[in-house]
């Protein structure tokens, strides 16, 4: 690590050290695709280290990465080397958030089919790493460095419609993890999606057959409203049903055991057979009350 005017960086060695390492790691989980994407790391106020174009990320050396000023001229190299096609969103990234040191763009193949299909990705929290990443912005139509730039001082990277998706961190171990995060945020909620299409794609077979559950004990009001229906107050002892507890009665009825019918598909959408259960009680008990005072 190196010092200048108060501002830490990485020295040369471990830049270029840093990012093989990452890149061999990104190959091992299949992030990357040939020659595609770049990787670059920030080690001074007008120095960056980045991959040259169609390097090999899997299998980097020291001369598949080239020195760079924050103006995009080469250093250190007698003869001029072929810079990727994005080295300028890089420096366009470093330029706005001079916190970041690290930066990765790739194509791992769940991201960039959730960018292709327009997708982005949501803040969640079924795990830390998730939770740290929060949002990733989808970027379509013709997009620029600034236009990506301007995300990095807000989320940990961005998914480009047809073009992978870029990440960057105070480090390129944090962009590296924020890649991994990414992915597997996709992986779950493409596993989420599937088990819930499944589950659509039963109900509505013509063999379909309720799932059968323990009983459950409906509901009861124990206050002092005389006229209430037994099936919403036990205690009243009334005998005769009016119109509208019988609807309650049906409203709860249970499938029997190995009974199959079809399920109304819309009311499985829309509602929740607990949720209509303590609906029908309810107005059952107002029916009732507003009765008693009307009386």
């Amino acid at each position: 690590m190196i010092t200048i005017k108060g501002v830490t960086y990485p020295s040369d060695f471990e830049a270029k050290k840093k990012i093989i390492e990452v890149g061999k790691r990104m190959e091992e989980k299949g992030y990357v695709i040939g020659g595609d994407g770049s990787m670059s790391m920030r080690v001074g106020p007008n120095a960056v280290w980045i991959t040259l174009l169609g390097a090999d990320k899997g299998a980097l050396t020291q001369d598949m990465i080239v020195r760079i000023g924050i103006d995009g001229k080469q250093m250190y190299t007698v003869s001029s080397k072929t810079l990727p096609e994005d080295w300028e969103w890089h420096l366009e990234i470093y330029k706005e958030n001079p916190s970041l040191r690290g930066i990765i763009h790739s194509y791992p193949p769940k991201i960039n089919a959730w960018g292709i299909k327009g997708l982005s990705i949501k803040q969640a929290v079924f795990s830390p790493a998730i939770k740290k990443l929060g949002a990733m912005e989808l970027l379509q139509g013709n997009y620029n460095g600034q236009d990506i730039s301007m995300q990095s001082k807000y989320q940990k990277g961005v998914i480009l419609q047809n073009d992978g998706c870029m990440v960057w961190g105070e480090n390129i171990v944090e962009a590296y993890q924020s890649l991994q995060a990414a992915e597997y945020y996709v992986t779950v909620m493409e596993t989420t999606n599937k088990c819930l299409d499944r589950t659509m794609q039963d109900a509505t077979r013509e063999d379909y057959t309720v799932p059968i559950q323990k009983e459950r004990i409906a509901p009861t009001y124990h206050g002092e409203l005389k006229g209430v229906t037994a099936i919403v107050s036990p205690k009243s002892g009334m005998k005769e049903e009016s119109s509208s507890a019988v609807s309650v009665s049906k409203a709860i009825e249970a499938p029997k055991v190995g009974e199959r019918r079809m399920p109304h598909i819309e009311e499985q959408k829309q509602e929740n057979v607990n949720d209509k259960i303590r609906t029908a009680v309810m107005e059952e008990v107002v029916h009732r009350t507003m009765a008693q005072f009307n009386s």
